[in-house]
């Protein structure tokens, strides 16, 4: 396979021969504690060193606000006592939601915001929400959040393997139909795998070549997740042959597990891979726990690799961690804010220097392989300014106040950057803001990420609105504004809520508790308001606003 070279590399990466991301200093050389110049050839500047410019712009933003967000932190008792001893309606809110710290999880004192980390213990989660004080009144509420959704996962009966490997028999066009499945959904969303090695993996099926190794692995769990995504992106098949789908996944998965072992021993870039097709069917049987704990493997296995000298002339092999890593973070992130105890492999701690995706041959369409890499640096660009909503918005310890200075220019400057990210999509990737359809599936799950992004961050208003239900928010433009927003952003994706291949296959545990907090006015508190002294805040913010 053909390797592509960079667009743009320093000195000392030409020299070494390793591949360069082209920052000033780049990645490469800041690992290694060398200096970093960059010749006077020409730059030619392709679309992928665009978009990463355009996410440094992003990241260049939040530095402005790091010593607002540090000043806010020194000052936090001052505030909060002060708020404490005035007639601030501010402080049932502070007292009731943010409480004190009950995780025992391990904070550093590294400045989170050079990264885009989701801190453990936040307070932005569907449990979270539950614990509003809009619901202290209604114990039959309160009991169903008594014992924590990660004790529940926990408790759940672990996963049952069979006794025996049994390969389901399938012709040659079965298997190009599904290996072809495969890679319009999972090597599309998540694209760490190239054409090549898909045929290999095809031939290797078609010969029955699947003796005990880390390849034969990965040859099984293609086919598995191949078959869940023919039972779900055909709308038309019975629900007979949807299930016969699943079961043949399900004999495939079986037979992979057989020899996770050898997958989980090796430190090849192809264990990444399995580890991480594992977490995704995982992931499909809505099991958090267990694709956590494959995903957070791979991860920390690419973190592993990334160090070693990986130059297979044959083979793309760092391009291809580097797509992993990125998958890996997407993931664990989209799952610790959910269930924000869960401890993280660290990944945030190093994925400032790591190089995003660049080029690479997955598909037989170039277009469409482009298409995917740039969905995938959507989808990286998307979550980390999500992982800074929750971190500057909803952390347990210097998440910023409502009533603080500094949070109104963070969430503009939030806010600011959520469209900024929606301008620079490609026309390939763009959705309509109205009602209208997207083209595409993948499109439509961007639009329905989007909207949950803004709804995070204009929630504060929200909650503070539920929290004081005798405040006359038209008093107050500015929290009425936010109210609206929230209620206008949450009550849009509830109504135009479409079926994609992404939710059933991947999302379907995350997005059952997202959309469960996508509107807590809208049926959350319908039946928590028995009364509707609690509501009257937003009845006026919607009166107002109409």
């Amino acid at each position: 396979m053909k390797r592509f070279r960079a667009a743009r590399a320093c000195d000392s990466c030409r020299q070494r021969k390793t591949r360069c991301d082209a920052r000033e200093p780049c990645g490469p050389c800041m690992s290694l504690n060398v200096t970093c110049l960059y010749g006077t050839e020409a730059i030619s500047r392709g679309k992928s060193e665009m978009i990463l410019d355009a996410v440094l712009r992003t990241e260049a933003s939040i530095d402005e606000l790091k010593s607002m967000i540090t000043q806010n932190s020194r000052n936090s008792n001052g505030l909060n006592e002060a708020h404490t001893n005035s007639t601030s309606p501010f402080s049932p809110m502070e007292s009731a939601i943010r409480g004190t710290p009950n995780h025992a999880n391990v904070r550093t004192s590294r400045d989170l915001t050079e990264s885009a980390v989701l801190a453990s213990g936040h307070l932005s989660s569907t449990e979270s929400l539950l614990k509003w004080p809009i619901f202290l009144n209604h114990p039959s509420i309160r009991e169903e959040i008594d014992t924590a959704f990660l004790s529940l996962e926990y408790g759940r009966s672990p996963f049952q393997n069979t006794r025996y490997a049994i390969f389901p028999s399938v012709s040659m066009l079965d298997i190009k139909m599904m290996m072809g499945i495969f890679q319009r959904t999972y090597n599309f969303w998540y694209p760490m795998m190239s054409l090549d090695d898909l045929r290999a993996l095809q031939l290797r099926i078609s010969y029955d070549d699947l003796e005990p190794s880390t390849q034969s692995c990965l040859a099984l769990l293609v086919m598995a997740l191949g078959c869940v995504g023919a039972s779900v992106i055909d709308e038309g098949i019975s629900d007979d042959e949807s299930r016969d789908f699943k079961q043949q996944g399900a004999a495939w998965f079986h037979a992979a597990m057989k020899m996770m072992h050898l997958a989980q021993s090796d430190m090849s870039v192809q264990a990444c891979q399995c580890l991480l097709l594992v977490g995704l069917y995982f992931s499909f049987l809505q099991r958090p726990l267990q694709t956590w704990s494959y995903v957070n493997s791979a991860g920390t296995r690419c973190r592993f690799l990334l160090s070693c000298p990986l130059d297979n002339p044959g083979r793309d092999d760092r391009e291809i961690v580097i797509r992993i890593f990125w998958s890996c973070f997407v993931l664990e992130s989209n799952y610790v804010s959910e269930l924000p105890s869960l401890p993280q492999n660290f990944n945030a701690e190093i994925e400032s220097n790591i190089s995003l995706p660049g080029k690479f041959h997955s598909h037989e369409d170039p277009e469409e392989g482009e298409k995917s890499t740039f969905y995938l640096l959507a989808s990286i660009a998307l979550r980390r300014l999500l992982n800074r909503a929750h971190y500057m918005m909803y952390d347990r310890e210097i998440g910023l106040q409502i009533h603080s200075s500094h949070f109104p220019p963070v969430n503009q400057e939030l806010a600011r950057q959520l469209q900024d990210w929606y301008q620079t999509l490609p026309p390939s990737l763009q959705f309509p803001e109205d009602g209208k359809p997207a083209e595409d599936p993948y499109s439509e799950y961007l639009r329905q990420w989007y909207l949950s992004c803004r709804s995070v961050i204009y929630r504060p208003y929200l909650e503070w609105a539920l929290a004081n239900p005798s405040w006359d928010l038209n008093n107050d433009v500015r929290v009425l504004s936010g109210c609206h927003i929230a209620l206008d952003t949450c009550l849009f994706k509830l109504r135009h809520l479409k079926r994609v291949p992404y939710t059933v296959m991947v999302d379907t545990w995350l997005c059952s508790l997202s959309n469960s907090n996508a509107d807590p006015s809208g049926w959350l508190l319908p039946s928590a308001a028995d009364n509707t002294a609690p509501s009257n805040s937003i009845d006026r913010a919607r009166a107002a606003s109409a």
